[in-house]
Order: C-alpha cells, then structure tokens, then sequence
C-alpha cells in the first residue's frame, strides 16, 4: 500500500511530470519528491515511470504482499 505522499507522487508520473514539477505541484522539495517517486517505484515493484500506471490499474493477487 502505498502513502499519501506516495500515491500523490505515482500520480505525477502517471502525468509525466518531472521530480521537479512533482516537487513544485506537491509544495515539497526535490529531494523529498525524488524520495516518494523511489519509494512508490519499490512498492509498485516497477522501474520506470511508463510501468506506473499499469501497476496501479493491475489487480492485486491475494496473498502477494506489496
């Protein structure tokens, strides 16, 4: 699951927007929105922002632990 922070940041992606404009959108530093984007990234288990949006609208498997 991810946190709010997370989530906010997967959605700029999903928007193709850099950590940058991430930041300035979320009203937080880069360096913070480059630690949510990594985070989301671990927990969605992808590794590039095109996989985000497929790993949102996947269904999870049961039991598989994210």
């Amino acid at each position: 699951k991810l946190s709010l922070r997370e989530a906010q940041a997967m959605r700029g992606c999903c928007q193709a927007l850099t950590n940058r404009e991430i930041a300035a959108q979320l009203g937080i530093s880069f360096s913070a929105a480059k630690k949510y984007v990594s985070a989301g990234f671990r927990r969605l288990d992808v590794t590039t922002r095109d996989e985000v949006a497929g790993a949102i609208a996947r269904p999870r498997r049961a039991g598989k632990r994210r």
